[in-house]
This record gives C-alpha cells, sequence and structure tokens, in this order.
C-alpha cells in the first residue's frame, strides 16, 4: 500500500514527546506531517481534568492555527470493574468529566480501559464492568464521543475474544475496540493477524508501535525492528474497510532511553510502515 492511502489518516500520539505540552505537539505533529493528534492526559501534555482554561484555548487555537484533527483523548481511568460499588461509581464519574472535557476540546474518541485486574478482580468482575459501560456509553453518546476499549495488558480486554465479548455484552454503537497489535504481541495474547479479523467489525481506532521480544521481555522497538507484522496489518486494515486513523504510539515516555527523540524516530517509523 502506499502511503498516500493513509496521509490524511496519520495521527500523533503524545507518547512520542512526553517533554511537550499539547499545544506544542499539536505544532510538532504537523511540522512533520501528521494530521491527527491523540493526547495522554497526564502531567506532561497537561490536558488532565484540573487543565487551566489558558492551557485549553491553547490547545484548540494550536488545532485552529494547523488543521490537525483532535482525534482521540487517553484518560488513565482504573477500577471501572470495582466490586466495591462506591469506588466503582467514583470511577465512573471521573470518566465522565474526561468525557466531557473530550467533548469541549472537539476530540471524536476516548479511550476506556476494559477494568482493571489484579488478585481477586478476575472475570468474576465483567458484570460490574459492564453496568459501568452501560451508564458511560449513554453519557457518551449524548455527547457524540465514541468509547474505545483498548487491547491492553492489565484489564479484561487483552485479547481479542475477550474484547469482543466485552463489546457484544455492551451492544452500544458508541463503544468501538481501540486495536493495539503491539498489545498482544507483547503479552502472547493471540496472533495479531487473528485479532484484527475477529475485531474487524468493531474497530474505531488503531495504535501503532512495534515491539521485540527476548529472552527478557518485551523491547519497544521502531516500525519494522520489531514482531509486530505491520506490513500485513495495513493490508488486513485496508481489506477490512478501515477508515479511522492510525496513532501512532511511540512509546518514548516509557523508554526514552531506548527510543530516539520522535524528530528523528516517527519519520523513520512512518517510512517502514509504508
Amino acid at each position: 500500500m502506499e502511503q498516500e492511502v493513509w496521509s490524511g489518516r496519520l495521527c500523533g500520539h503524545t507518547m512520542a514527546v512526553p517533554e511537550l505540552k499539547a499545544p506544542a505537539a499539536v505544532y510538532f505533529f504537523a511540522e512533520i506531517g501528521l494530521t491527527g493528534i491523540e493526547v495522554l492526559c497526564d502531567e506532561h501534555s497537561g490536558l488532565m481534568l484540573d487543565a487551566s482554561n489558558a492551557l485549553r484555548k491553547e490547545f484548540v487555537q494550536a488545532l485552529r492555527d494547523t488543521d490537525v484533527c483532535p482525534v482521540a483523548l487517553t484518560p488513565y481511568v482504573h477500577d471501572l470493574n470495582a466490586p466495591d460499588r462506591s469506588l466503582r461509581m467514583r470511577r465512573c464519574g471521573e470518566f465522565r468529566r474526561y468525557i466531557d472535557l473530550a467533548a469541549e476540546l472537539g476530540f471524536s474518541i476516548i479511550r476506556c480501559y476494559g477494568g482493571t485486574t489484579r488478585e481477586g478482580w478476575g472475570r468474576e468482575t465483567l458484570p460490574y464492568l459492564l453496568e459501568s459501560l452501560h451508564e458511560l456509553a449513554e453519557y457518551a453518546q449524548a455527547r457524540n464521543i465514541r468509547i474505545g476499549i483498548e487491547n491492553h495488558p492489565g484489564t479484561l480486554a487483552l485479547s481479542a475474544s475477550e474484547t469482543i465479548e466485552i463489546i457484544r455484552e455492551v451492544n452500544s454503537p458508541t463503544v468501538g475496540i481501540i486495536f493495539d497489535p503491539a498489545n498482544i504481541v507483547a503479552e502472547r495474547a493471540g496472533d495479531e493477524l487473528e485479532a484484527l479479523q475477529m475485531q474487524r467489525d468493531w474497530i474505531i481506532h488503531v495504535h501503532v508501535k512495534d515491539v521485540k521480544l527476548t529472552p527478557e521481555g518485551r523491547r519497544a522497538a521502531l516500525i519494522g525492528e520489531g514482531d509486530v507484522r505491520w506490513e500485513e496489518l495495513i493490508i488486513g486494515l485496508e481489506r477490512a474497510g478501515y477508515e479511522g486513523y492510525l496513532a501512532l504510539e511511540y512509546e518514548r515516555k516509557w523508554h526514552p532511553d531506548i527510543l530516539p527523540p520522535a524528530s528523528q524516530g516517527l519519520p523513520r517509523c512512518i517510512e517502514r510502515l509504508f
């Protein structure tokens, strides 16, 4: 596939630029030819619930200046499957506030963890997660925001089959899947190409990164230097009719000692991706 097919749907992820606040990240991504942005709600981007009005206005102005599209907002809200109802309701309240923030800033997708796994919090907590998602889906739909359940370690939604079970049980057009094949590969949770085929009807957003599996564990890698079969995945996404963004989740936030600065690494990843 030629890069031109996807050039209008390449999205920068602020995990790549932990040194930049969200407005500066917008300008940087525009400079290297990306047309969308996914923003982590962390101290680096500054877009958390307590973000100042000035920062919010600066972010919106950067979007206007560059025509970069605000694609996905990615908060860290855990415990939506908490057996303790009071904790679960607090987390739902927090997530609703992030939905409001997404709507205010023009995002169309908000990332959601498929619950949290820890001792005593396994599949038996799925009904609690579904209860939370039913409530949040209704709230998000009223604000034209889609909820994306990510294939993510430490959740009830790592493998394709686990994630599909959640999506089918929620049964809402507002709730879809954020396909992250590198997480599936890194955690040995299935074949990434099979996962694409299984999840294809529900994918609303895609995270693009690579990982190398070694005897010592997983290691972050540039696209094409890891074990994720991106060439085949890109072809599979096109054949599946996927028309959303590819978000370059370049994990420099977590691996600054392994991955070069985004100004060097992202162009190399884009070149190798196509």
